[in-house]
């Protein structure tokens, strides 16, 4: 790795995991872009597929727990395209209702190699914005 991708995996504010689940986004109601995450955090997801959505783009998201087909076992966030590069797009999390906020903390847990950096993120943080205090 590089100084400058060292210094900028330093800059993230939450760890990433590395999982492999199906995802759908829906910016809207006719487009569907579905995709198979490979890295999550607290703050976002990168989703390599070959539809793409034009950075900005609003949309709902869908991180199926046990495969598509299962629509019960989901987590529902709202998100914005942050980047899109030939491989995919990675999607920035703007809203997670409570309920999810905890899975998503639990799917982050058991998929981390350093739990003790994962809970002090959790700690410093309330929901998705750092804790006034916590800086």
């Amino acid at each position: 790795m590089s100084e400058d991708e060292n210094q900028g995996e330093d800059r993230r504010e939450f760890t990433r995991v590395r999982i492999h689940l199906d995802v759908g986004l829906y910016p809207d109601d006719r487009t569907t872009i579905i995709g198979v995450a490979h890295n999550l955090s607290l703050n976002g997801v990168y989703i390599p597929c070959t539809g793409k959505l034009p950075v900005g783009t609003e949309c709902d998201l869908r991180i199926y727990l046990e495969g598509r087909e299962n629509e019960s076992m989901q987590l529902e966030v709202l998100g914005k395209v942050t980047r899109s590069d030939e491989a995919g797009m990675a999607v920035e999390f703007t809203g997670v209702p409570l309920d999810d906020l905890e899975h998503l903390r639990n799917l982050i847990r058991y998929n981390t190699d350093d739990i003790d950096a994962v809970e002090s993120e959790f700690q410093s943080h309330m929901g998705l914005k750092k804790k006034p205090d916590a800086d």
